[in-house]
């Protein structure tokens, strides 16, 4: 069995009629990185980062929550999402999706961050305030975990899914938390 873990934004775009047809159904519904209610610009997706390239599946691995190995990096379209993945025969299928949208300035970023809060609410989800990374940052979900967080005029999302219940929650915000500290620490 194969995991497919998707944005926690792009997953919502598709539930809502946004996004075109999703060839999964992921567990956790979120709220569009690209568009949300609010924003005042179709925010652009960073040409210049390759998520893989900037976070290489070794790296993922070292901050990986999962007893069951990552063992491939896909990259997304667009480039700036990868998914790593556990191999297909896995037992237990793990999943780390890492995306990195650009909403050309902080006032924009800050106000994709209010409306996704806002329609993270709407749609019963519990948010959690995550300290220590970016600007501000919240988590979400249960077994498909998302870690959101603003960085200057960046939102970035860590998503990981699998293991559950044996790998907590818990231990999936923080390893987000880690990834997402090294992948602000290399954004351009």
């Amino acid at each position: 069995m194969k995991l497919r873990l998707l944005p926690l934004a792009i997953v919502f775009v598709a539930a809502c009629g946004g996004g075109g047809s999703a060839t999964s159904v992921p567990t956790v519904p979120s709220v569009p990185t690209a568009s949300l209610p609010g924003a005042t610009a179709t925010p652009a997706l960073p040409a210049e980062i390759d998520m893989c390239s900037l976070m290489p599946l070794g790296d993922v691995q070292a901050a990986s929550p999962f007893s069951t190995p990552l063992a491939e990096a896909d990259p997304g379209t667009p480039p700036s999402m990868c998914e790593y993945r556990s191999a297909n025969d896995a037992d237990e299928p793990v999943g780390v999706l890492l995306v990195v949208t650009d909403f050309g300035s902080p006032e924009g970023a800050a106000t994709h961050m209010a409306a996704y809060r806002e329609n993270m609410e709407l749609a019963g989800l519990v948010l959690s305030d995550v300290a220590g990374v970016g600007d501000e940052a919240v988590s979400s979900g249960v077994d498909e975990v998302g870690v959101h967080a603003i960085v200057g005029k960046y939102a970035v999302d860590a998503n990981l899914g699998g293991e559950w219940p044996d790998t907590t929650d818990a231990s999936k915000v923080a390893a987000g938390t880690s990834l997402l500290q090294t992948l602000i620490s290399r954004l351009p």
